[in-house]
């Protein structure tokens, strides 16, 4: 299994100057409430993200349920979904965190199971 230090120095090898594709396997959705706001906002998490080689990034990202999300109707859990992300930073606790970005994923896609194709 790969630990966290793995994961980031992965991370940081895929750098944040340009867009990669990755792709992973859709869990559950959820909600985030910020502070100081009036309404939860809806969320997803995906598991098992790996980048263009087959790599494993990180173990699980959750995102804003985004309006491309959203077009792809209701998601079931083992859905494999891909997107174009960058690599960005965000300090949690103090302390300065790699992440796929959490903000604006592009060109998302539902790709079709194995079983869906053979219909």
């Amino acid at each position: 299994m790969t630990n966290n230090k793995e994961i980031r120095t992965q991370l940081k090898v895929i750098g944040n100057t340009e867009r990669h594709r990755f792709t992973g396997t859709f869990s559950r959705y959820g909600f985030k409430v910020a502070p100081y706001q009036s309404h939860a906002k809806p969320t997803l998490v995906l598991e098992g993200l790996r980048d263009e080689t087959g790599k494993l990034v990180t173990d699980h990202l959750w995102l804003n349920l985004g309006l491309q999300f959203r077009r792809l109707g209701d998601l079931q859990a083992g859905d494999v979904l891909a997107f174009n992300g960058r690599v960005t930073s965000y300090v949690k606790k103090g302390i300065k965190v790699l992440i796929l970005t959490r903000k604006r994923p592009h060109l998302v896609k539902l790709i079709p199971r194995l079983n869906d194709l053979q219909k």
